[in-house]
């Protein structure tokens, strides 16, 4: 349904972003395994994987 949106990668920074905005929002204790979770998504080396 949203694969035009993520046909391509945007810029690390929006990433970061994006991450930051997610990560703002859980609660202190869920912020270090949401943090681990975001990056190895973003780590993966294809969307199969992540």
């Amino acid at each position: 349904m949203y694969q035009h949106l993520l046909s391509k990668r945007p810029p690390d920074g929006v990433l970061f972003l994006g991450f930051a905005n997610i990560l703002n929002e859980l609660p202190k204790r869920l912020q270090g395994r949401a943090k681990a979770a975001l990056q190895a998504i973003w780590m993966a080396d294809t969307r199969e994987a992540a």
